[in-house]
């Protein structure tokens, strides 16, 4: 005979949205339960079955069913979404009795989109540099719940997204495809990704490029990626003072530089350990506080004992406990709030600034510090990276104590460096 079956739905446990739009048609004829027609929705994509399986009596034969999948949305987990197709081969053999039997789906998904947008903790402070440890989990986890077996061989047609408070980057499938097992209600992957350089990175405001590294899964009961990323950041640090002024004040205020800082991130991706190296060579603490205050040790230490303490306290404050952020959060068109010091040739002592930044292009970056004091000093910088080893900055600022125009400075500067192996 024949039985159909319209409009049904069908919610597995551990899935995190229900097959729906079920038409069935399954025909009895010649010993053999078939499956004439069958399509179904999941995901907003569409799912088409075949197969059949032989009759003994009453009782099922081993039982296999063809489905083609297209356009799947799949919420795998918070924060975590893709879009595949899949061609899938079901087996379930009935027949066992010493074990309950669970129907394995094989076959081969293509990833047409990923996204990963779970939050990232990285351990990067002063007191968990060197130490760290990572917090023992537990899931309550009943074998008996589960009502499906898979193992699946994933690859993709196009760069899996990472995208979120850490990150912006992209990663390539290996060419051997990324196994994906489990049930329903536990599963995890195993296999490789490399990321593609050119990515983001955000280190305590600071904006490090992805040069090489990979995801690596090694888990099939969890999706627990392993992350090795080595990224890279310019990290200039321009003196606010002028020649005459830094040579007769005596003032704290940190001298300019230029550091070529690396960072080395690794480990479990929801508690990443870093290391952090530098050329010119700082150590690694210092460069910590170098990209969170804009100091070294020795520089925050002398800082202390000099006049400059209470503004360099008030760019710590401002930073570590975040009303930089805060203020760019509520302002979206500001890149860059923070306060810091100068010293000011109208009042002899070093004064409290703001400093307010801008991305204009990709290589196109300004700011303008001003003081919040009464002299109300005023700089400004414009700089344009034309390579990676050539920019130009043109400046402007308003301190005039030689001349008695009040139209203030404008100035110009052509950098550029020569590597040498």
């Amino acid at each position: 005979g024949l039985l159909e079956l319209k409009k049904g739905e069908l919610l597995l446990r551990g899935m995190p949205s229900p097959i729906s739009e079920i038409e069935l048609a399954l025909a009895v004829e010649g010993g053999e339960l078939q499956v004439r027609r069958g399509t179904a929705k999941l995901g907003g994509g569409t799912i088409q079955l075949r197969g059949g399986a032989p009759l003994r009596g009453f009782e099922l034969g081993p039982t296999r069913l063809f489905m083609s999948a297209r356009q799947i949305r799949l919420p795998i987990e918070k924060g975590i979404k893709s879009t595949v197709d899949a061609d899938l081969v079901a087996d379930w053999r009935s027949g066992d009795t010493s074990q309950r039997a669970l129907p394995k789906i094989t076959g081969d998904v293509t990833v047409r989109s990923f996204e990963y947008a779970r939050p990232i903790v990285m351990s990067a402070d002063l007191a968990t540099l060197a130490q760290r440890g990572k917090q023992t989990q537990f899931d309550l986890y009943d074998p008996a719940d589960d009502v499906v077996d898979f193992n699946l061989s994933l690859h993709s047609t196009v760069p899996l997204k990472i995208h979120n408070n850490l990150a912006d980057a992209e990663l390539l499938i290996d060419d051997q495809g990324l196994e994906f097992a489990g049930t329903n209600q536990r599963f995890g992957a195993r296999g490789l990704l490399r990321l593609k350089p050119g990515g983001r990175i955000r280190l305590r405001r600071n904006e490090f490029e992805v040069k090489q590294g990979f995801v690596r899964f090694d888990d099939l009961t969890h999706i627990a990626p392993q992350v090795d990323v080595t990224a890279v950041t310019d990290y200039r640090r321009y003196s606010e003072l002028s020649g005459a002024n830094s040579a007769s004040s005596g003032s704290t205020s940190a001298s300019g530089g230029k550091w070529l800082i690396t960072m080395h991130a690794y480990g479990d991706a929801d508690k990443l350990r870093i290391d952090l190296t530098s050329d010119p060579v700082l150590a690694q603490d210092d460069i910590f506080l170098l990209l969170t205050v804009g100091l070294t040790r020795a520089e925050l230490d002398q800082a202390r004992s000099a006049s400059a303490g209470e503004s360099v306290a008030l760019e710590a404050l401002g930073t570590l406990t975040g009303a930089d952020r805060a203020v760019t959060e509520a302002v979206p068109i500001i890149d860059e709030f923070r306060f810091g010091s100068s010293y000011s040739s109208r009042t002899g002592r070093t004064e409290p600034t703001v400093t307010i930044g801008k991305r204009l292009a990709e290589r196109i970056r300004a700011n303008v510090t001003s003081g919040v004091a009464e002299s109300r000093e005023v700089r400004s910088n414009v700089e344009w990276n034309l390579s990676p080893n050539v920019s130009v900055e043109s400046s402007y600022d308003n301190v005039n104590d030689i001349s008695s125009s009040s139209l203030g400075n404008l100035g110009a500067d052509i950098r550029w460096s020569l590597e040498f192996e």
